[in-house]
């Protein structure tokens, strides 16, 4: 059964650059709730810092593509508590699962992952849309990074 995972209430969304913004300004735009740019590693004449309007003490949901180990995510969040802002949510489209739910916890972030990287290796096995010998492959990978994050 589906159940829809509770978020936080806030006031700001956050893209992770560069995959999440895209996400980010499209909730954004579809919702009236204002965009954040967290520039965390500033390319050219840029400076880290937040592009947009906010005031300290919001609390910003952060929307990033894919997660694989939550570095991106946690580098983004830093930046936003650096400046006042309170965090508590991540969504991600897709959730590699190679630890980040159990990192961004222990930081004491919530990930909500829309796809689980197994879960579309098995529509796409049962769709015929990948091999079986790919899908093996795919999840003995997928089942070697989970080990060696729980042990890690």
């Amino acid at each position: 059964s589906l159940r829809r995972p509770r978020v936080h209430p806030f006031g700001v969304v956050a893209g992770v650059p560069v995959g999440g913004l895209l996400l980010a300004s499209a909730y954004s735009l579809e919702t009236n709730i204002p965009l954040i740019y967290a520039r965390s590693r500033p390319e050219g004449t840029g400076k880290r810092g937040i592009e947009g309007r906010f005031t300290p003490g919001d609390t910003a949901l952060i929307i990033d593509d894919l997660i694989t180990r939550g570095s991106s995510v946690l580098e983004t969040a830093a930046l936003l508590e650096e400046n006042g802002l309170k965090v508590k949510d991540v969504i991600v489209l897709i959730d590699r699962e190679h630890g980040a739910a159990e990192r961004l916890r222990h930081h004491g972030y919530n990930l909500i992952s829309i796809l689980k990287l197994d879960i579309m290796l098995n529509h796409y096995m049962s769709r015929g849309l990948i091999s079986e010998e790919t899908y093996r492959t795919c999840a003995e990978y997928l089942r070697g990074k989970q080990i060696e994050n729980q042990s890690a």
